[in-house]
């Protein structure tokens, strides 16, 4: 039983680093057709890969304290995207104001149910 439950916990976790690994290849593809006005097209195995080339390193250190470094540039980058979005969405407020929010729309309320 027990190589049982590590054989579904190995599988089970193939399957979200498989979903994460197409999740962010996707967002990269996105980010390279915006940022090039779609000159640019890079398909989603090549960026699969070029994650691969990154991961797969820094899957192969045993010991974790050894990774606080690569920990801390993400823990930069999560604030500077945090930042981004934060003064993004004040700026919005600033030139916009609030837009008028109502408890309940008659117009759409069927897309809530579906």
């Amino acid at each position: 039983m027990r190589f049982a439950i590590l054989t579904s916990i190995v599988i089970s976790q193939l399957g979200f680093v498989c979903a994460y690994l197409i999740f962010v290849a996707e967002n990269l593809q996105a980010f390279i057709r915006t940022v090039s006005d779609c000159s640019t097209n890079i398909s989603t195995l090549r960026l699969i890969l070029a994650q691969l080339v990154v991961f797969l390193p820094l899957a192969m250190v045993r010991n974790l304290e050894k990774l606080s470094t690569t920990a801390l540039i993400a823990d930069g980058f999560i604030l500077v995207g945090l930042v981004y979005i934060f003064g993004n969405e004040f700026a919005v407020l600033g030139a916009n104001g609030v837009a008028d929010v109502k408890m309940f729309n008659p117009t759409d309320y069927a897309l809530l149910i579906g």
